[in-house]
Parts: structure tokens; C-alpha cells; sequence
């Protein structure tokens, strides 16, 4: 939808939290008249500051604006203002929020609770939070829309700001909703912008947003999450978008994570018009997509992305670290990631995860993208997985949960081929091989199937070539029932792992052919 079909559509949500005061509202040469608790300004009015907790509206209709300063400033340790009207401002933003002046007092805790701010004696530092609402009808129009700061005076206090639009927030240039970079204790905590409303962009450290409206960037990305720092913690918190609306820019990247951890949740649209990035994250990002992402996704640190539901119209480049791609079955039993372009891991251990919650059966030769090597299948519910007779798997299988895994097929690698984790007693996690498995490792103590808290029953082939053809770990349930073959070449065809105190169990049943080419270990130092 475009902006011109939202003007209409413009909602005002309601209700506000209201605290202890720092001081009085001052309302220079302004129309606004206190009631019930509730300043309200109609007409036309010049510049004001809010130092109070006192809720501030401006009415339907009614106008504050200035030349060179803000049209609204709020200066309060809860500032509580509705935009109903317009707020507008030609050389300055049209609403700046910050913390108040310091305050000279030898007890910061001689008042009721703790004290709302940093104490440096003899002074407090206040913080300073406000709570804005756009209505349907309200704009908020300057040379940017909304700054957040500190005050030139108050260089210990924080500055915090929620936001929730269902109007216009926007700018002549750049970002409607900006905030410096990076200094602690002074980001946006919260911007919702409802269905009815339009942000031009977001630049600023912030929280959290939640979109189901229109975050539109025009010439610069949509959202530009600058550095959000948290000095007590001493590190860089994760910051969360949920989207359902539409995000889109003209720029080089539409949603920009520069330094913090990004969680992002789309079941809407997140586009670029120009053809760049969708998202580009300097950390990690956990990417849960169920919408449409057009263009690519890049992530520098270890990242997780599930598009199995939705469409990533685009190339996922990713960095160091170990990267999970999320994948499903499709109507053939193959895996599907939803991801249409290019997907290179880039640096360390990357997987392809699948989660069986039902009966399923996976065939073909999964190949896996560019700088993965494994695939995990997280089995739930007591589902069976089956790969049938038609699967050739040649990469690491690494199976975990509650449920059995059926192999029907081939499985050869370079390296250990299959590692399986059952955690309770009695195991929750069963094996079964009818098929082949083959590995050439490189280690007498690594194995071409280890198994962990997990019951095999080998009723086909396994064989190693350079270790060890089994291996069994301590945990609990761990057992080998063979009637088929197990064969290893430069290591045991059969190793205990995990101390001489193993419960592990081994039974060659009838027909069951073990092939020794050195004797079984126990207490190996295997992993």
C-alpha cells in the first residue's frame, strides 16, 4: 500500500503511564489549557517545552511548529505526549527528546524509591523517558522528525523514548527517526508504527520495532539500527524487529544492524527498489521469515535463518562463525530452504537443520550449499524419518530428539557420517540402519557412526576406512544390536568411548558379521 493510500487510515491508540514528576510543564506563548488532568493545545501554537509528567495533546486540527528549534521538546523523567495534529519544525527536528538538567541535592535517596538517574555528588543526573502517540491524523514533519539526546547540561542521565505511530513521522531529508551512536543509556526502546501508519526511515539505536504499517527509507535504508550500548552490561545488546507490513528503500541495504545482534521475525514484505540488500547485519542475526524478503540477506557473525515458510528472493551470504540454515520437506520428500539465490556459509561449521515433528522420509542427494557440511534432523513427537533407498547423502548426518531414524539408502563421506545424541532414559532416540554407511576418516579413535544415549539396530552395512566403524559413547541406552556387517580399516570395528564405566551394550545376533581389524578399546578419549 502506498503512502497516499494511508492518509485516511491513520489510527490513535491510547493509554499512557504516569510516574512521579521532576517539575512543571511550561508552555511558552502556546493555546494549551490544562483539564482533567490533561494539557491540551488547539490552534496554532509556537514552541514549547514539556518538564512534567503531565499527559500533552496536541488536538486534531492544531499546529506547534518552529523555525530553527523544535516545535516540542520533552524534557522529563516521563514525558507523555499525543500528536493528533501537527508538530512541525523547518531547521531543527520536530520533536527532540532528552533527560533535565542536573539537580543539587547531598541525598539523591531522601525521596521514595531509588533515585531516577546517576548520582555524582553533590548532583543527580536525571533520566529522561518519553511516551509519544501519533494518532491517524497526526504528522510529525521537520528537518527530522524525532531526535533523541542527552541535554547539553546532563551528561550522566539517559535518554529513552517509546514510540507508537499510526500517522506520519517523517523528514525533508534522511531519517524521520534519528539518535546518535553508541553512547550508552540513550536509544529508542520501542517503535511500533500500526497498520495505519508511515515512518520515513529509522536511524537510531533502538530495542525493539514492531511494523505493520509502512517503514519506507526512500533514498536511505528503511531502519539503521546505529550501535545500542549497555555500560552496565559492557556489551551490545540484541536488537528485535517484527514485521508485518512493509519495509522498503532506494538505498544500498534496506535494514541495517551495525553492530548489535539482530532478531528479525517477517511475515510481511521487506523489499529494496533498487535492487540492493534486504538486510545487512554487521553481528549475528536470527532471521524466522514466513513473508517475502526481496533481495539479498548478509550477516557477518553466526547466524540462524529460517525461511522454510516464507520466500528470500535473494542470496544469503554469511561470515564467520557457525551458521544454521533451516530447512523443510517439500511435496517430493527433498529439502526446501525457501531461499531462491545463492547461500554461502562463508567461515566455520555450518548446517542445514531439519525439524521432524511426523513420520517423514527424505530421498535424493541433498546437496548442501556452498561452505556447509552438515545436516542436522531434530526429530520431535516420536516421528520417524526415513531415508529411502533413493537417498545418497555425502555429507555429515548429525540426528538429535525424540523419535527413529530409518536409513534405507547410502550414506558415504569424507569424515564421520552419522552422529546421533539421545538425551533421557530410557533413550528417546532410536537408529536403524538398512542401508550403507561409509567413511574414510582420518582418526583411529573417530568413527563412521557414533552414537551417544541412542540404540542402533544394524541390519546393513558399516564401514570405515582410517578409524573406527562405531562408536559407542556412555550415555544412557547406548547399545548396538548387529545383524549386519561392521568392517574398519586403521582403527576398531567396534569402540567404547567415554571411560571404562561405559553402560554402553553390544549384541552381534545371528548373521551379525563384526570385522575386526584391531581389537575394540574401552576408555578411548573419543569425541
Amino acid at each position: 500500500m502506498h503512502l497516499k493510500d494511508r492518509a485516511s487510515k491513520w489510527a490513535l491508540l491510547a493509554g499512557a503511564s504516569v510516574i512521579a514528576a521532576l517539575a512543571t510543564a511550561s508552555y511558552a506563548q502556546a493555546a494549551c489549557t490544562p483539564a482533567n488532568g490533561i494539557v491540551t493545545c488547539t490552534g496554532d501554537n509556537s514552541p514549547f517545552t514539556v518538564t512534567s509528567i503531565t499527559q500533552t495533546v496536541i488536538a486534531q486540527g492544531a499546529t506547534v511548529s518552529g523555525t530553527g528549534l523544535s516545535a516540542v521538546t520533552l524534557n522529563s523523567a516521563l514525558a507523555n505526549l499525543v500528536v493528533n495534529g501537527t508538530a512541525s519544525a523547518t531547521g531543527a527536528a520536530a520533536l527532540t527528546v532528552q533527560n533535565g538538567s542536573p539537580i543539587f541535592t547531598y541525598d539523591p535517596y531522601g525521596g521514595a524509591g531509588l533515585p531516577n538517574g546517576t548520582y555524582s555528588y553533590p548532583y543527580l543526573y536525571p533520566n529522561g523517558r518519553a511516551t509519544i502517540m501519533v494518532g491517524q491524523q497526526g504528522v510529525i514533519s521537520g528537518d527530522t522528525g524525532i531526535w533523541i539526546e542527552r541535554s547539553g547540561s546532563n551528561y550522566l542521565g539517559g535518554s529513552s523514548a517509546f514510540i507508537d505511530n499510526s500517522g506520519l513521522i517523517t523528514a525533508t531529508s534522511g531519517s524521520a527517526i534519528r539518535g546518535p551512536s553508541g553512547i550508552s543509556g540513550v536509544s529508542y526502546a520501542s517503535i511500533t508504527n500500526q497498520a495505519s501508519g508511515a515512518i520515513h526511515g529509522i536511524a537510531a539505536p533502538v530495542g525493539t520495532i514492531s511494523n505493520a504499517g509502512l517503514i519506507d527509507g526512500r533514498g536511505n535504508a528503511a531502519i539503521d539500527l546505529a550501535p545500542r550500548y549497555d555500560g552496565f552490561f559492557a556489551s551490545y545488546g540484541t536488537s528485535t524487529i517484527a514485521n508485518s507490513g512493509t519495509i522498503t528503500s532506494a538505498a544500498a541495504a534496506t535494514i541495517v544492524s551495525q553492530q548489535n545482534p539482530l532478531s528479525l521475525t517477517n511475515s510481511g514484505r521487506i523489499g529494496n527498489s533498487i535492487g540492493g540488500e534486504a538486510i545487512h547485519a554487521g553481528s549475528s542475526i536470527s532471521l524466522t521469515n514466513t513473508g517475502t524478503i526481496e533481495g539479498n540477506v548478509v550477516a557477518i557473525g553466526a547466524s540462524t535463518i529460517d525461511s522454510s515458510a516464507g520466500t528470500i528472493a535473494g542470496d544469503v551470504l554469511l561470515g564467520s562463525g557457525d551458521d544454521i540454515i533451516v530447512a523443510a520437506l517439500d511435496a517430493n520428500n527433498q529439502l526446501k530452504t525457501g531461499i531462491t539465490g545463492q547461500i554461502d556459509g562463508g567461515a566455520g561449521t555450518n548446517s542445514i537443520a531439519l525439524t521432524v515433528a511426523a513420520d517423514a522420509t527424505l530421498t535424493g542427494t541433498p546437496l548442501l550449499p556452498t561452505n556447509f557440511s552438515l545436516l542436522r534432523a531434530n526429530l520431535a513427537n516420536q516421528a520417524k524419518l526415513t531415508l529411502d533407498t533413493g537417498f545418497d547423502g555425502t555429507a555429515r548426518l548429525y540426528v538429535s530428539g525424540a523419535g527413529t531414524l530409518l536409513n534405507q539408502g547410502a550414506i558415504a563421506t569424507q569424515g564421520r557420517a552419522v552422529t546421533a545424541y539421545g538425551f533421557g532414559y530410557p533413550s528417546p532416540l532410536g537408529m536403524q540402519n538398512d542401508g550403507s554407511i561409509k567413511a574414510t576418516l582420518t582418526s583411529a579413535t573417530d568413527a563412521a557412526v557414533s552414537l551417544d544415549g541412542v540404540a542402533l539396530a544394524n541390519k546393513g552395512s558399516i564401514e570405515a576406512t582410517g578409524g573406527a566403524g562405531v562408536l559407542l559413547k556412555s550415555g544412557y541406552g547406548t547399545a548396538l544390536a548387529n545383524s549386519g556387517t561392521i568392517s574398519a580399516t586403521g582403527g576398531a570395528a567396534v569402540l567404547f568411548g567415554g571411560g571404562y564405566g561405559s553402560s554402553a551394550a553390544l549384541e552381534n545376533k545371528a548373521g551379525g558379521v563384526i570385522v575386526l581389524d584391531e581389537a575394540a578399546e574401552a576408555g578411548c578419549p573419543c569425541e
